[in-house]
């Protein structure tokens, strides 16, 4: 089957640039997604921008098509441009199924392209925040207006939890599968917690729904243990500018920026326990990549209440709550080993590649089978 991911930051993974200049949950989802499909003998392929390479590349089985520049073109103008070389890049890549994950007016866009041509459409959440009928993070008229167009026409909807799943259908009434998220597979780390000297990590982009602060004064809380931030933000910000030089200002934070793959699997397989600060989450990529190399969560964000459930770490609702918490976890060797045995446990059962990819797999033979304006029947589980 042919299947094309419209994932427009992507490209900096696929070509594995040593230190992304763009890289989100999504992005290394799609990736993940896309490499595994091609070891199965699927033909894929992605839209990108254009960050300078050939109009069509090919890396390691995978096509890539080239749209504009991000910002090419005259504000004002620049929407219709974008929309039209992205149709342009739509159309070359002549595929079976098209792939968009994320609430974007993206959506709407292929969404309409694809039903126009016949094809089939899957749309994949990739955050709470895209089930929220406030949409908080589509910030103007027209964003809002082409995601909600874009839902209505996709063939198919994914979800990562059955929270949004509830949420879809409750707010705008669609039916979606929930297909746990893929995860990487790397060789696991056998040092307990007083063998790893790598502190505790927080990674991600600094951006206020991350509350990159609360990190801050979980730090000043807990001075016996070394934090290490990895991320940046992705575009101008006067809150990042504000707090990694405060970070930055503490002893016990050390503020890596944007680290390649090699080097965060070596931080991770290092790691004593993964922190997340969020507002609000999906399934997040951090999480899994933590789970695989045996590392307990410590969260203000519990998708399903997997962390609770499984005992795959610890939730709390403030920055008290995480100090309390992690001085639990990290104080006791047999609760944190248990801990890091049932993360590794978790994840192989449920967000390996093998236990993954054959569910996508069954969706898009399932469109295949069925016409282009058909709906894929969710499965509930």
């Amino acid at each position: 089957m042919r299947i094309c991911f419209v994932a427009l930051n992507s490209y900096d993974l696929l070509v594995r640039r040593p230190i992304p200049r763009h890289c989100g949950g999504a992005e290394r989802q799609q990736e993940l997604l896309a490499r595994s499909l091609v070891d199965r003998g699927h033909q894929v392929s992605f839209v990108c921008w254009n960050f300078g390479q050939s109009d069509r590349e090919k890396i390691d089985g995978i096509v890539v098509y080239r749209t504009r520049e991000r910002d090419a073109g005259l504000p004002g103008l620049r929407f219709w441009g974008r929309w039209t070389d992205l149709c342009r890049a739509l159309h070359r890549a002549d595929a079976d199924v098209y792939y968009q994950q994320c609430a974007d007016e993206l959506t709407g866009q292929v969404g309409l392209w694809a039903r126009a041509h016949r094809r089939r459409f899957v749309f994949a959440a990739a955050s709470n925040a895209d089930c929220d009928p406030a949409l908080p993070n589509l910030r103007t008229w027209r964003e809002r207006v082409l995601y909600r167009r874009g839902l209505r026409l996709a063939n198919a909807h994914i979800c990562q939890t059955r929270w949004q799943r509830e949420q879809f259908l409750r707010h705008f009434g669609i039916c979606s599968e929930v297909i746990p998220s893929i995860g990487p597979n790397p060789r696991r780390s056998e040092r307990g917690a007083l063998d790893r000297h790598g502190g505790c990590m927080w990674v991600g982009r600094v951006a206020p729904v991350k509350r990159f602060e609360w990190l801050i004064e979980l730090a000043g809380r807990v001075p016996e243990q070394v934090f290490h931030a990895v991320g940046a933000s992705n575009q101008e910000s006067a809150y990042a500018d504000a707090l990694v030089p405060r970070a930055r200002g503490l002893s016990n934070i050390r503020v890596h920026g944007r680290v390649g793959r090699s080097a965060l699997d070596a931080m991770y397989s290092e790691c004593r326990a993964l922190i997340c600060t969020s507002r609000w989450e999906g399934f997040p990529t951090t999480f899994l990549e933590a789970w695989s190399h045996g590392v307990p969560v410590v969260s203000t964000v519990d998708p399903d209440g997997v962390i609770a459930r499984h005992g795959l770490g610890a939730v709390a609702v403030d920055v008290s709550g995480l100090a309390a918490a992690l001085r639990a976890l990290l104080g006791d060797t047999e609760r944190w080993a248990a801990a890091s045995c049932n993360a590794r446990r978790y994840y192989l059962e449920n967000h390996a590649v093998e236990r993954v990819l054959p569910r996508f797999e069954s969706l898009f033979a399932d469109l295949g089978r069925r016409g282009a304006y058909a709906v894929a029947s969710p499965r509930v589980d």
